[in-house]
């Protein structure tokens, strides 16, 4: 099996997802007979398996860095790990039919099923109450979520990040009325609050990087609010049609997780290189998430509080069973699903 780690196609695809990201329903470049392929469930003709990651994710860069993937699947499938921004870019992607696994939060995920994008959650890759924070320009005059009221806040649009926001708001009270909301990413918010363009910004572990560049004030984390989760998600007719592979690829990710919790200077490094990053905001990443491949039974009720967030504030049209959404059966038959 071949191996890949791509970095002009990480530098590529992190380009082209940026620009995706601020067209609405637009979708990452694919050739028809790709999106024909994929769609249909099976394997494409390169027997290649791609997975969506994110920058700061662990467990599918060591699985294909130390050789993992190929220890067990040997010349039968080569694994492809792609860096995107968000999980908006890689529903997109999974749209076009360039996907067979993806990493991401349950925000995109519900917004995702809701509107017909055929995906299962099928683990959680880690959990964490320290993952986001909402930061505060130095000259904001927010020094507590008591200040936001007439603030400008910035977010991403169908990421967790908006989520968080709303939540924020609606503990102290406030609508989206009573604030301005701006969609815009992290690097590009950021920017803003330097510029004094923006009072806030939800910005995600490592936060010391974003406190210097800006000058600002971390004034609450997510642990106020919820547990975040990340997930692990299969293309739903690629699992239906690969039960046994998506089992298998549950175990690798298991096998990467467990190394790289053993190794950690080193699976740090392996994600730095692969990214081309500064090590220490990995390791920070790293250190402030539980990284587990299985489930717990409480994710559900959690999801069923994210779901109905998302209908209420109109993120999603019509609510649905959580139970459509996760499928532990790949889990179960791993030998991880641990009760």
């Amino acid at each position: 099996m071949k191996n890949l780690k791509n970095k002009a196609l990480f530098g590529k695809l992190t380009g082209i997802v940026a620009a995706l990201t601020l067209a609405a329903g637009a979708l990452t470049g694919c050739s028809a007979g790709n999106v024909s392929a994929e769609n249909s469930g099976e394997l494409n003709t390169a027997r290649t398996i791609r997975f969506a990651d994110q920058a700061n994710y662990i467990p599918a860069k060591i699985a294909l860095e130390k050789g993992f993937f190929a220890e067990e699947f040997g010349d039968d499938y080569n694994f492809e790990v792609l860096v995107f921004e968000n999980g908006p870019a890689i529903n997109e992607a999974i749209t076009a039919g360039e996907l067979d696994f993806a990493a991401y939060g349950d925000t995109p995920a519900i917004q995702g099923f809701a509107n017909g994008i055929d995906v299962q959650i099928i683990s959680t890759l880690w959990l964490s109450d320290n993952a986001y924070a909402l930061i505060a320009g130095p000259d904001s005059g927010v020094e507590s979520t008591k200040d936001l009221k007439g603030k400008r806040l910035g977010y991403r649009a169908g990421t967790t990040t908006h989520q968080l926001i709303l939540k924020i708001l609606e503990k102290e009270g406030l609508k989206e009325s009573d604030v301005t909301l701006v969609n815009i990413g992290s690097a590009e918010g950021i920017a803003a609050i330097v510029a004094g363009d923006l009072d806030t910004v939800i910005a995600a572990q490592p936060f010391e990087p974003t406190l210097e560049q800006t000058g600002g004030k971390l004034i609450v984390t997510n642990k106020d609010y919820n547990v975040q989760p990340v997930f692990i998600l299969a293309k739903g007719d690629f699992a239906k049609k690969n039960p046994e592979i998506v089992s298998r690829v549950l175990k690798v990710l298991d096998k990467a997780t467990k190394w790289g919790l053993e190794n950690p200077d080193e699976a740090v490094k392996i994600v730095s290189d692969f990214n081309g990053s500064d090590i220490e905001g990995v390791r920070t990443y790293f250190e402030t998430r539980d990284w587990v491949i299985g489930w717990q039974e409480n994710l559900e009720g959690g999801l069923e509080d994210s779901i109905q967030f998302a209908y209420d504030n109109g993120n999603i049209t019509s609510k649905f069973d959580v139970k459509d959404l996760v499928n532990t059966s790949f889990l179960e038959n791993a030998g991880l699903y641990n009760k």
